[in-house]
């Protein structure tokens, strides 16, 4: 099971500078900040404890910026618990930890790793309703669902990651224009990770398409076979050469008798 992390550091970086420059926070909120700006990520959670104990648990940024610092840590499940935490007091903040959508994800990843399935499928939808512009959680669902022999589930939610993903990436392209240099080394490592997700999830739609039609009655077989092609043909668009996916568009030529195309991939 593959643990995910931010590609963002450098954005994170611009973003957390200017918010210490322009915030309006109190001292301790502050303390945490500077902390985390440090590097002082261990000095930052326990500040964050101390000014809970001391009552400000109802304070969205608190939770906000410990769970920032825990994430930096590698604690996901302590960040998973401040990110929920910030957004049930403010659903809002979820926009300030959306580049951390990967605490969600590894977490996940982890229950799964440790048998704890329905744990693990209960975080993923966590993630979906909280940060909905992210195609992995649907891509990791379909991956539990299709190890546990559930074929339509899983199609259902590589379709959605399909989704997501497109709509990702035309968001992305409006942000590139009139970017800055900067912004743009980092927006398109955005978008190259938005592809390779919708290609792998086009991957798995196809194949799982080609599946249901092997054993379909004719009118349906014809229907997942031509779903299959369409998918397999989009994904052709975010990688060519791709030997997975040729192989597959072969395969289900074949299967619709299509053999002059076949024999031209």
């Amino acid at each position: 099971m593959r643990i995910r992390y931010s590609g963002l550091a450098v954005v994170t970086g611009i973003v957390l500078a200017a918010i210490l420059a322009a915030a309006c926070s109190s001292p301790a909120l502050t303390g945490i900040k500077v902390h985390i700006q440090n590097g002082e990520y261990e000095d930052a959670v326990h500040l964050a404890d101390s000014v809970i104990a001391r009552g400000e648990d109802q304070n969205a940024d608190i939770w906000l910026w410990r769970g920032r610092a825990q994430g930096s840590l590698r604690d996901y499940g302590g960040a998973l618990e401040s990110f929920v935490r910030s957004w049930e007091l403010d659903p809002a903040k979820s926009a300030e930890f959306e580049e951390f959508w990967w605490v969600f994800y590894n977490v996940a990843a982890n229950l799964v790793t440790d048998g704890q399935i329905d744990e693990a499928i209960e975080v993923l939808n966590q993630g979906r309703g909280i940060l909905t512009d992210r195609p992995e959680y649907d891509q990791l669902l379909g991956d539990i669902a299709l190890n546990r022999g559930d074929i339509e589930t899983a199609l259902s939610h590589f379709e959605a990651s399909i989704d997501i993903s497109m709509e990702r990436i035309a968001s992305i392209d409006q942000m590139m224009q009139g970017a800055s240099s900067e912004a743009l080394m980092a927006l398109e490592d955005m978008k190259s990770d938005a592809e390779a997700t919708a290609l792998l999830s086009l991957y798995n739609a196809g194949m799982l398409h080609k599946s249901l039609a092997v054993s379909a009655p004719e009118e349906e077989m014809e229907q997942h076979l031509a779903a299959a092609g369409d998918a397999l043909t989009r994904a052709l668009e975010f990688d060519p050469v791709n030997a997975d996916v040729l192989s597959g568009l072969a395969d289900i030529y074949l299967l619709g008798e299509m053999f002059d195309e076949a024999f031209a991939l």
